[in-house]
């Protein structure tokens, strides 16, 4: 089968990838690198792709560009809690 460069190609999945290896799959797939944001997100590990734009399978020219969201870690709960603990605690033992 032969494809004809005007022909829409389906865009790959590549959520849940690292950074790299997303561009190497759009690469392989015919297609480009378009933005990439970083966001926080709690369900995909830090640096890894949580989501694209356009999404997985959407019929897209050849070399059209998908933009990556990479997602990054959010601050602990715990590097959170713990200061605000020592300020409470600190303004009942100043009374």
């Amino acid at each position: 089968m032969k494809i004809n460069m005007t022909d829409p190609i389906p865009t790959t999945e590549v959520a849940g990838l690292t950074q790299a290896a997303a561009e190497a799959a759009l690469r392989s797939a015919g297609l480009a690198l378009g933005t990439v944001t970083k966001a926080e997100n709690q369900l995909v590990p830090a640096g890894r792709v949580s989501s694209t734009n356009p999404r997985a399978d959407t019929l897209v020219n050849q070399a059209s560009k998908v933009d990556l969201e990479i997602s990054t870690t959010r601050a602990d709960w715990t590097q959170q809690a713990i200061p605000i603990a020592f300020i409470v605690l600190g303004m009942f033992c100043l009374d």
